[in-house]
């Protein structure tokens, strides 16, 4: 089974029927081209006795299993294609039938709806969590803020803050840095936690030196 991104170009490919062995053999896995290729521009299946005589069958890698009869179908949304369905080496008889044809297109019509389905409770999750972190990204603010406005001292406003933004990030340690006079140098005014050798081991930086003077120099985060 092959699956296509929102853009159209393969994303998983699935294989039943190989050993472990068998697939690691081959130097990568399948990238759209040859049949499933002419598949991914197809509205109808492809139903081929001998699919080695076919000029569109190209690009297999090496050490690719043997393949003759074939039977490709296009797993489609109204005129979106989702991914497609593929056998081959029809156990028993030399060819896929009608019939099978009919059958595999019954099930990309499911797979199809599972597909849709699966892609909407992506879409879903991922928007609740990004609604969970703007609920989140605007608690903490308000709780700097809270910070920022209860005391007149320096001290005690860092600490809360760093404490704060630690325990948000779930990082183990975190320093904060601030500028002298002279406008060029950056002095470590506090550090939290024991992860020390996560640090440089210096409380002083000039502007553009290190990544806390490369911060203050550039004005973006790194």
């Amino acid at each position: 089974v092959g699956v296509l991104d929102d853009e159209g170009k393969l994303k998983r490919f699935i294989s039943v029927g190989m050993t472990d062995e068998e697939t690691k053999r081959m130097p990568h896995p399948p990238r759209g081209l040859g049949m499933i290729g002419a598949l991914m521009d197809s509205e109808d299946p492809i139903r081929l006795a001998d699919v080695t005589r076919d000029p569109r069958a190209v690009g297999y890698p090496a050490h690719h299993p043997k393949m003759r009869s074939f039977l490709g179908v296009p797993i489609r949304a109204a005129d979106l294609q989702l991914g497609q369905i593929y056998l081959t080496e029809k156990i028993g008889q030399a060819e896929f039938t009608a019939d099978d044809e009919k059958i595999i297109q019954m099930l990309a019509a499911y797979a199809s709806a599972a597909i849709q389905n699966a892609r909407l409770y992506e879409h879903l999750r991922e928007r609740d969590a990004a609604m969970t972190r703007r609920s989140e990204d605007a608690s903490l603010l308000n709780d700097i803020a809270s910070t920022l406005t209860s005391s007149l001292e320096l001290d005690e406003i860092l600490n809360k803050t760093l404490a704060l933004v630690m325990n948000y990030m779930k990082v183990e340690s975190g320093e904060i840095f601030l500028l002298e006079e002279d406008k060029q140098t950056l002095r470590m005014v506090l550090h939290r936690g024991q992860a020390a050798e996560a640090f440089w081991n210096r409380s002083r930086f000039q502007i553009g030196d290190g990544f806390p003077g490369l911060v203050a120099q550039t004005g973006e985060a790194i």
